[in-house]
């Protein structure tokens, strides 16, 4: 009986050894799951960062900024002028979608210094939640020139979409400008938004590497030349007419301020005769203060 005895104890003593074993081992095991849990608070933080933008779009608000450019360029061109520009305007985006903008041009190198006033009005949706589209117009109003030159192209109107993936993003703008004379213009850009989160202070912070391809009508394309005396013999002929590379730095703070810092790298074509235009770089820096609805802010 004592020897069964004993055997009984020693078989309990081994089963209690092995679970206690296998609790301490399956304790272990759970360890991993539980450091996943940082990850998930990231996802959180992107999540409510996200969402809380996509709620600003939903507020009405007035927009404050100013812009540099180290070169005034348009289409890789620069009116035959090497200058750089100074741009400061306020933007009223209402919750439906509609904005109005007015914006004031400091270019340096031109008679008069200030050189050009933009108004419009525009409408942006997003109609899926991977497409956006936004139409609008703009008037110019140009301050050196003669008189005829400042008609020719001071209407814009705007049609531009883009198609959003995990991959990156597909953007088309359209321009037809219009005046005394009549022109067209389409850009095309491929970019890819690389977003930190929560970082340096900022709500967000992106690079956006895009690369464009702009198509004008020629006469466009000769008024931003300024070429003297040049004669084209197809005015409405539709061509590439400049290729650009843009490397953005955006760093936000959402509903109060955003900065975008972008390094340029423009590789014009030469389309009329005359031209003799080669690639160059150039850098731009805008500043953005946002002051929205006290009665709707975001809590």
């Amino acid at each position: 009986m004592r020897v069964k005895f004993f055997t009984g104890m020693k078989k309990s003593l081994i089963i209690i050894f092995i679970c206690l074993v296998g609790k301490q081992s399956s304790e272990q095991i759970l360890v991993p799951p539980n450091k996943s849990l940082r990850k998930f608070s990231m996802r959180q933080t992107r999540f409510k960062i996200d969402s809380t933008e996509e709620a600003l779009e939903k507020i009405s608000q007035f927009q404050f900024h100013a812009g540099y450019m180290s070169k005034v360029v348009f289409v890789g061109r620069n009116f035959g002028v090497h200058q750089y520009g100074v741009a400061p305007g306020v933007t009223y985006h209402h919750r439906s979608g509609v904005n109005l903008e007015y914006e004031g041009n400091y270019w340096s190198g031109m008679p008069n210094r200030y050189a050009l006033t933009d108004a419009g009005i525009y409408y942006e949706k997003f109609l899926y939640d991977n497409f956006y589209l936004s139409t609008g117009y703009w008037r110019l109003f140009y301050n050196n020139g003669d008189p005829e030159e400042r008609e020719m192209f001071n209407n814009f109107f705007m049609v531009d979409g883009s198609w959003f993936n995990t991959l990156g993003s597909l953007g088309a703008s359209y321009y037809f400008i219009a005046g005394t004379e009549q022109a067209h213009r389409v850009d095309l850009n491929l970019s890819k938004s690389i977003d930190f989160y929560a970082v340096l202070g900022a709500d967000r912070l992106s690079l956006e590497p895009t690369f464009t391809f702009m198509f004008s009508t020629a006469n466009y394309l000769l008024f931003l030349d300024d070429l003297p005396e040049t004669e084209v013999a197809d005015q409405s002929s539709f061509k590439i007419a400049n290729y650009e590379f843009t490397l953005p730095v955006i760093y936000r703070k959402l509903g109060k301020f955003e900065i975008n810092g972008s390094w340029h790298y423009a590789m014009p074509v030469n389309v009329i005769q005359g031209e003799n235009l080669k690639s160059f770089s150039y850098l731009t820096l805008e500043f953005t203060r946002t002051i929205a609805n006290k009665k709707a802010q975001l809590k």
